[in-house]
């Protein structure tokens, strides 16, 4: 493909944008990979990439539905978007001519439609795009939705490179900053320090050793680099330290033979010498170097009257320890040095004032590194150096006799400042100032200067002198500092502009290190807005804490992983629980350098949370299949439940509406929290009982404060360690029947999300223990099927006989025992196929008893009442069942014993809903003596008429005869399902 010819000073223009960023070739970053992520699901399409468009080629900072991380330029879309401002779409790449022969269109991967929103910084230049790719055209292109979430999708692009940017920009600034103010620093502490000492010369009078010793003294402090100074003196072939400072001091009065040092030959050769490393340099005596504890020097000649006489040393037992400005400031001592042997004799000969100025000449004329200026009383310039030459740039002759103003700038001259001088030094023995003066030339420079006045031996004021140094330099480089400061903060603001823009929350921290160099802690250095949000913690209280006070007993991987960042200088990927905040954060760790590292993160509780219930929801599956018992499920359930929510307590609870009662088998508790397994009343907990009646889910978030609950409720729930309690109410048929619980033992949150997974939880363990009791009632029936069928072999064998033995003759025995088979086949029938002609109780209850009771033995009493087809099979059951042992052991196996049967409908007095009662007794039988074991048919009557959990059953085996009494709600006996298959 023929690449079109781009604009060259914009490429350049817009590559130098992208170069500034130093995003090229980056590791995968998290907030861009999620970015893709999002524009892909966004508009819908396979692909997502955050191309940026480099000279020959397009890399890819993320990407998703993508696998090469970079192509050419021939395989391109994106930069057909570079000079665009809006979004670039094209429906089909194949019939659009810019893009119908990209290599990616005409064969693999067959790329189809793209949308690109161009990345452009602040000034316009555009760097890439964030692209969205599909296999398929799109004719009708993005919608307008999907437009504005790439749209503002590119921007968190632009902001997260600028945020990088910022971040690098700043560190650079800083360090710049640092170097700059430490070369500053040091160039004032040496000044100073040459000032220092040419006062101490200066006030030292004629004493040579003092003078000297000021020295050696001042050159520790203005080279600074130096361990010791010496001043050594000629003597013959030898060389004698004469004066001594710092590590030279025990040397003192030691000879070293002239040729043997490279001082000596310093003075030989008058010139200067430096020497890196005494253990390399060929010259050197390197055993009397080692000795003396050398390993790099300086050595200067000084000079009297043109000849050689000793030299000003400096070393360190550091290799590589000076520097060229190291040489210089050494040259200036040791001329301080060389004139104070001419000063010494001529002091002693001459008046205090002619003397103390010849001194003063012969010292500041060596010195050109500052401005010496000496005036009378008036402020007349009597003595100019040959710094204050170099420095203002009038000679000698040519200001000598001039008012000191002629240097000083007009507005300085307007308002005194010469006089202004003179007061303070006067009045307290210098004046310090730095200020800007006048050259010849007009031209103006920044100078240090200090006046002080000049006094004869006996006090007596002769004049002043000035010590004046150019600062233009320093005071330039102050400014250029202080405008980097200002920049620095401009980049501070932009930078922390966009560090509280970001959603994502933000970490700048370095680490802390015990006595061994092991990471113990970190501390926050710098946190943002969004930071406080995602914890519930005000960012400003963060900053300068270590995370182990911010949020006591938090995990060691907090620390100790991000430490493994700083250590290894690898990035990591994150997802993990603040335990003390109950939230869980996802996030990248990357190192920064100087043992400091930067976080960002972002809360992902919910996601997290949902991940949790939607595992639990699978487990639950299968742990409910496998499970068989009523018991087992709901034991299953309660763990599941618990462990999801990281609950303390969770049970399943059968629930009587009537009584306000709830009776919990099983739960599930945390370690050390007690078990409330029992049968309990819901009063002594409060008042949410009336809720769950309404099938209202019932959510105390502080049984403390809640109205259900406070007071005596709060109490009790407080001693079985209850604080948060959610209470899902199980509805069946309308009617409250069971109760999922969860306890907390701490105040917690509860959300929607939270309500749902535990309804849906209740709702499928509802389901398989129905599916559970079902199973057992199948079983029940089916055993009973059996146990009947024998039964009714014998019971027909047993009409049989009774009818021959009885009958006159055969054709009435024949009819008697047609009629008896007949009604025997009736109750048969119910029992198979449930009642379909006949939903009367009474109708029931005849049919079943019939075959037992040629006689007429059983007693009816009640009113007409129909019941469903699943009710009319259980009291079939139930009635054949108690009428077989009626025949077999009770009162239908003696001719004096009669049954009565009963049933009512009443109103239950608690909730006013109607209530059947059923029951039936024996009278006049044989004695009764309880089963020692429960037979099919005691299991069968034990499970009432509806199987709900509203109804219940009472069978006695009193002394005078069997006694049945059942109840159930005549809405579920009524109900029109029909019966399972037996």
């Amino acid at each position: 493909m023929q690449i079109p010819e781009r604009d060259g000073q914009q490429d350049e223009a817009r590559l130098k944008a992208l170069r500034s960023y130093q995003i090229l070739d980056t590791t995968a970053e998290r907030g861009f990979d999620d970015i893709t992520s999002l524009a892909a699901h966004v508009c819908n399409t396979a692909v997502a990439l955050v191309s940026l468009v480099d000279r020959n080629r397009q890399w890819f900072k993320a990407r998703v539905g993508f696998e090469p991380c970079e192509t050419n330029l021939d395989s391109s879309v994106c930069r057909h978007a570079l000079g665009q401002t809006e979004i670039l779409e094209i429906p089909d790449l194949t019939l659009d001519p810019r893009t119908s022969t990209n290599p990616l269109v005409t064969g693999e991967p067959h790329l189809r439609f793209y949308a690109g929103a161009p990345l452009a910084t602040v000034e316009g230049q555009v760097l890439g795009t964030l692209c969205v790719i599909d296999h398929t055209p799109r004719q009708e292109g993005l919608t307008d939705a999907q437009r504005n979430g790439l749209r503002a999708l590119a921007g968190q692009v632009m902001a997260q490179l600028d945020l990088r940017r910022a971040l690098a920009e700043r560190e650079e600034m800083m360090q710049r900053r640092d170097a700059e103010q430490r070369v500053a620093l040091a160039e004032a502490a040496r000044f100073e320090a040459m000032i220092a000492t040419q006062q101490a010369v200066a006030s030292a009078k004629a004493d040579l050793a003092t003078v000297f010793q000021s020295i050696t003294d001042g050159a520790l402090r203005v080279v600074d680099a130096a361990e010791g100074a010496v001043i050594e003196l000629r003597d013959g072939d030898h060389l004698v330290y004469d004066t001594v400072s710092g590590s030279s001091f025990k040397r003192k009065g030691i000879r070293v033979p002239i040729e043997a040092t490279l001082s000596g030959k310093a003075v030989l050769s008058e010139r200067p010498l430096y020497c890196a490393d005494t253990e390399v340099d060929p010259d050197m005596d390197h055993a009397l170097a080692r000795e003396l504890g050398i390993r790099s020097l300086v050595a200067v000649p000084v000079t009297r009257r043109g000849e050689p006489i000793g030299a000003l040393k400096v070393h360190s037992t550091r290799a590589d320890a000076f520097s060229p400005r190291d040489v210089v400031m050494t040259q200036m001592l040791a001329g301080l040095v060389a004139s104070a042997f001419g000063d010494v004799a001529e002091v002693k000969g001459r008046q205090a004032l002619k003397e103390a100025e010849n001194r003063y000449r012969r010292t500041f004329e060596s010195v050109t590194e500052f401005g010496i200026i000496v005036t009378d009383l008036n402020c007349i310039i009597t003595e100019w150096n040959t710094g204050a030459e170099r420095i203002f740039g009038w000679s000698a002759d040519e200001i000598v006799g001039h008012h000191a103003n002629l240097f000083f700038t007009p507005e300085d001259r307007q308002a005194g400042r010469v006089k202004v001088e003179m007061r303070q030094a006067l009045r307290d023995g210098q004046a310090v100032d730095e200020r800007w003066h006048l050259r010849k030339d007009d031209t103006r420079f920044y100078a240090s200067g200090n006046m002080m006045p000049l006094m004869d031996d006996d006090g007596r004021h002769l004049g002043f002198i000035k010590i004046v140094r150019d600062r233009t330099e320093q005071h330039l480089a102050g400014k250029a500092l202080e405008k980097s400061r200002r920049e620095l903060e401009e980049s501070e603001v932009k930078w922390r502009g966009l560090f509280e823009q970001l959603e994502e929350g933000f970490i700048l921290g370095r680490v802390l290190r015990g006595e061994k160099g092991q990471v113990v802690d970190w501390v926050y250095e710098e946190v943002n807005r969004a930071w406080g949000d995602l914890v519930g913690i005000p960012s400003k209280q963060a900053v300068g804490r270590t995370i182990r006070e911010m949020f006591p007993g938090i995990e060691d991987a907090w620390v100790k992983e991000f430490a493994d960042v700083v250590e290894t200088g690898e990035a990591i990927r994150f997802t993990r629980q603040v335990g003390l905040l109950d939230r869980w954060y996802d996030g990248i760790c990357q190192p920064v350098g100087d043992d400091r590292f930067v976080v960002l993160f972002m809360e992902v509780t919910k996601r997290v949370l949902a991940e949790r219930q939607r595992e639990a929801l699978l487990v639950l599956g299968d742990r409910l299949r496998e499970s068989e018992s009523v018991s087992t499920l709901s034991l299953t359930a309660s763990e599941i439940v618990g462990r999801a929510l990281n609950a303390t307590r969770a049970a399943f609870g059968i629930v009587d509406p009537d009584q306000e009662t709830v009776v919990v088998q099983q739960d599930w508790c945390a370690p050390a929290m007690p078990s409330v397994a029992g049968h309990h009343s819901f009063r002594t907990f409060g008042t949410y009982i009336e809720d769950l009646k309404n099938g209202e889910t019932v959510i105390v978030r502080d049984v403390r404060h809640d109205p259900r609950t406070a007071g005596e409720g709060a109490a009790a729930l407080e001693a079985i360690g209850v604080r948060t309690l959610v209470n899902v109410p199980i509805l069946m048929r309308g009617r409250l029947a069971g109760v999922a619980i969860v306890h907390f033992a701490e105040v917690r949150d509860w959300t929607n999300d939270d309500t749902a997974f535990l309804r849906d939880t209740a709702d499928r363990t509802q389901l398989a223990v129905a599916r559970a009791q079902a199973e057992e009632r199948r079983t029940v029936l089916n055993a009973e099927l059996a146990h009947r069928l024998k039964n009714m072999l014998a019971l027909v064998q047993s009409i049989a006989t009774q009818t021959l033995r009885t009958a006159p003759d055969l054709i009435q025995a024949r009819k008697a025992l047609t009629d008896r088979i007949g009604a025997f086949a009736k109750a048969h029938d119910i029992l198979l196929v449930g009642q379909r002609d006949a939903g009367d109780v009474r109708n029931i209850v005849l049919s079943a008893v019939d075959p037992h009771d040629p006689g007429g033995r059983v007693n009816l009493i009640g009113p007409e009442l129909d019941i469903g087809p699943k009710a009319a099979l259980t009291l079939s059951l139930i009635v054949h069942e108690l009428a077989t042992n009626a025949v077999k052991y009770g009162a239908l196996s003696t001719d004096e014993g009669h049954i009565n049967v009963e049933w009512s409908v009443e109103k239950a007095a608690a909730d006013g809903r109607q209530e059947l009662t059923f029951e039936w007794r024996e009278v006049d039988g044989p004695p009764v003596t309880p089963p020692t074991r429960k037979s099919f048919g005691t299991r069968l009557i034990g499970m009432g008429l509806s199987g709900t959990l509203g109804s219940s059953s009472e069978l006695t085996y009193a002394a005078d005869g069997v006694r049945c009494r059942i109840t159930a709600s005549l809405a579920e006996l009524q109900t029109t399902d029909e019966p399972e298959a037996v």
